[in-house]
Order: C-alpha cells, then structure tokens, then sequence
C-alpha cells in the first residue's frame, strides 16, 4: 500500500465526496495530466488537502482502478479514482494544515537522525 498526497479544493470535495480526479491529457485522450496519477492504485491511501483552504479533508482508501468519466457533469472530462473515507476528522470539522505546520507544538522533521 502507498500514501498519496492529493491536493483538490472544497469545491471538488463537495461535488465528489467519493472520487479524485485528474483532468485528461487532451480531448478524446483516456490518459490522465499528471503521470504520477496513473501510479495509484486500488487499496492505496490518499491524504486529501483542500487547498485554498489549508486543510486535510481526511484519509482516504481507493476503492476502484483508474476510470475514464467522459462528461461528468462537474468535472467534465476526466480520469478517477472511486475513494471511501478511511480517517476522519469529527462531522463538519478539518485539519487546519497551515495551523499544524507552524505550531511551535509540533516538530516536522524530513530528515530524522537515525
């Protein structure tokens, strides 16, 4: 299993609760954008970050193989992921990330001394 890290918006997550989505590499093209989307894979992780507004939605599972959606009635074309929340926060409530990221509580550390 991997972790992904997913950047979308409210928005997207309010139209689609249930998918992540990468816009085609052009017209007809059943091939997503980024390269990197391709890679992911059913019963992998994703962490979703909203961004604009700073925050982790939640922990996702993936759910399904990559899907082609022709025209989607939001996203119009464009290559998914059927997800299933795995972790999440209380209803109505996220991780404010940016909060997270420069509270002198918490410690990121890319490179820890082994």
């Amino acid at each position: 299993m991997n972790y992904w890290f997913i950047i979308h918006d409210l928005i997207a997550y309010q139209q689609h609760s249930d998918l992540i989505g990468c816009r085609v590499k052009r017209p007809g093209l059943p091939q997503p954008m980024l390269k990197q989307f391709a890679e992911i894979k059913k019963g992998d992780r994703i962490v979703y970050y909203a961004t604009k507004n700073n925050v982790i939605v939640g922990i996702f599972d993936v759910t399904s193989d990559i899907t082609y959606l022709e025209k989607d009635p939001y996203w119009n074309e464009i290559m998914v992921y059927s997800i299933k929340p795995a972790i999440m926060p209380p209803e109505g409530f996220y991780l404010d990330f940016k909060k997270l990221l420069f509270s002198e509580n918490v410690k990121f550390d890319l490179f820890p001394n082994k």
